[in-house]
């Protein structure tokens, strides 16, 4: 898995090594979000918890095996783990690579890690655990994945003052809109994803064409004699 997090957009990429080079096979952007409810901060750590989510349907899709590993259909914020099942295809064993970005706990390029999604399988480390007791924190977890850590900033600031957390923050405001926006569009963003994973056929567009075509010289030839 090749992910990229750039000042604009986020590219979660699924490859493989060949001899002759790295083999693209599926690819997924922040910037598809929109259509699947997630309207406003597509850089930020709940647009990074989205953008795999169609990376590995597609995968799945492609390789057919999204009716075998089901995985997790409501996004509920647990644990979860894909187990295999006798005489079906294992899950998918992925590894990672992020380039020079910073891997530090509690940073998004880390939420782009496939987190066992489907049939993909990875061992990760995020904000999701707490690293003193060493457990899964779901509530931490589902406020970074939701947005209701931006959201409580974000109001916070509105209540101080509206003006400057305004000029401040605009982005964010636009993201959470309140302290509950951000999981409904998460939320829609988990169900949208996986019925919409599937590649569309292109439409077959009749091309225009606006300029005269080229006259062969045999007729060409016969304009200017009998000219």
């Amino acid at each position: 898995v090749v992910a990229r997090v750039t000042h604009r957009d986020i590219v979660c990429q699924m490859a493989y090594a060949r001899a002759e080079g790295d083999m693209l096979v599926c690819a997924a952007h922040a910037h598809e979000l929109p259509k699947y409810g997630v309207k406003a901060g597509l850089t930020g750590y709940t647009a990074a918890y989205c953008v795999h989510l169609p990376l590995a349907g597609r995968l799945l899709t492609m390789f057919g095996t999204d009716k075998t590993h089901e995985g997790q259909v409501e996004g509920t914020g647990d644990e979860y783990n894909v187990n295999g099942t006798d005489g079906q295809a294992g899950p998918f064993t992925c590894h990672w690579d992020v380039g020079l970005a910073r891997t530090a706990p509690a940073d998004k390029v880390l939420e782009l890690w496939v987190e066992a999604c489907w049939s993909l399988t990875a061992p990760n480390d995020s904000p999701r655990h707490d690293r003193k007791s060493e457990g899964f924190n779901v509530e931490g977890h589902r406020k970074h994945a939701t947005g209701q850590n931006a959201a409580g900033s974000v109001c916070g600031l509105t209540e101080e003052d509206e003006a400057a957390s305004r000029n401040n923050s605009p982005s964010a405001q636009r993201t959470v809109g309140s302290r509950h926006g951000g999981g409904d569009a998460r939320e829609s963003s988990h169900r949208c994803t996986r019925e919409g994973c599937e590649k569309k056929p292109k439409k077959e567009v009749k091309k225009m064409r606006w300029s005269h075509p080229k006259i062969p010289p045999a007729p060409k030839n016969d304009r200017v004699i009998q000219k």
